[in-house]
């Protein structure tokens, strides 16, 4: 985004990265003081309302947006109400409609793949409890729990059993610093062995600051473990924007 002419960020929280990359920043208001409506996994339409005012000069996103399509004169924009924008939102029969189909092909054991000899992993990507939004993300409450506190990955045992490139000394270690690219990308990480992670996945959540240099893409993964650590040093979410 660096790069582009112009940029105009939407946000209910500033950070330092934003303030490099933004030249014009328009205050949101946060999900807690905007009204709405979320459609969940049975296809079921969930509407909830603000429970306070935005902060100062904040404003619902949907707001936001209206004001700048009266500017850039775009009338099919011009609702006065959340009532109104629900209306044309869901005014199709079918805008909730789920679909079981499955288009995603994982690539993982191609034979192109497989010959290679090299391991190759998919990602989990979850959302941690505690990283799912801006709000929960910087209640220190919250980021002082054990949920909060989870490894930048996690990778099934056997993983550092066969790997040839760490130290000797697997029977002490408690973590691992790995380092891990999808052949664009490479961040180096913390790892612990968790035997409830499937054979061929890395489990790295979002909403770390360590894995923000990997975005999610469909591309295999590539892991290669660098050290043994004797201690495990536990990771946050509060800086995540």
């Amino acid at each position: 985004m660096s790069a582009a002419d112009t940029v105009i960020a939407l946000s209910a929280y500033r950070s330092e990265a934003m303030m490099q990359y933004a030249d014009c920043l328009l205050p949101l208001a946060s999900f807690t003081e905007s009204s709405g409506t979320v459609v969940n996994m049975e296809g079921r339409r969930q509407s909830y309302s603000a429970v306070v005012k935005p902060y100062a000069q904040a404003r619902p996103g949907w707001k936001v947006l209206r004001v700048l399509a009266d500017l850039l004169q775009i009338p099919s924009l011009a609702f006065e109400t959340i009532e109104d924008l629900r209306q044309s939102a869901f005014a199709k029969a079918d805008a909730c409609a789920l679909s079981n189909q499955l288009q995603h092909v994982s690539g993982l054991f191609d034979e192109d793949i497989r010959s290679t000899g090299d391991h190759r992993f998919e990602r989990l990507a979850e959302v941690p409890i505690y990283a799912c939004d801006g709000v929960v993300r910087r209640a220190p409450s919250l980021q002082s729990t054990r949920d909060a506190r989870l490894p930048a990955l996690r990778v099934h045992p056997s993983m550092f059993n066969q790997s040839s490139d760490a130290d000797s000394a697997h029977d002490t270690a408690k973590a691992y610093l790995v380092e891990v690219s999808d052949g664009r990308h490479t961040v180096q990480v913390q790892a612990q062995a968790d035997a409830g992670v499937s054979l061929g996945v890395l489990r790295m959540p979002m909403g770390i600051d360590g894995n923000r240099g990997l975005p999610l893409s469909e591309a295999p993964l590539s892991l290669r473990v660098i050290a043994s650590l004797p201690e495990a040093s536990a990771v946050s979410t509060a800086g995540a924007a």
